[in-house]
């Protein structure tokens, strides 16, 4: 395996994946309490669909489906999402 998909995977696996588990978490706490808003249950399916697409992404890197190239833009654009998600 090539060295960006490496650093791909690892970023989706230590970074992305525990960060959306967590705020998935956060929001179906919310809807347990029955402190949701319409923006909460947005932001949770979308958050269900956002690690869909990151295990495609795992399974393409296993399945070596995925090139250098299209590994490093999205790497670069999970480095995009974390640095925006921190500035909030």
């Amino acid at each position: 395996m090539s060295e960006i998909k490496e650093k791909l995977e690892t970023a989706i696996k230590e970074m992305m994946v525990p960060e959306i588990q967590s705020y998935i978490k956060e929001l179906n706490t919310l809807v347990k309490e029955e402190e949701d808003s319409e923006d909460d249950l947005k932001a949770l399916e979308e958050m269900y669909g956002l690690l869909e697409e990151l295990e495609s992404i795992l399974l393409a890197i296993e399945e070596n489906k995925i090139t250098d190239e299209e590994a490093s833009e999205v790497h670069d654009n999970i480095l995009k999402l974390m640095e925006e998600s921190k500035s909030h």
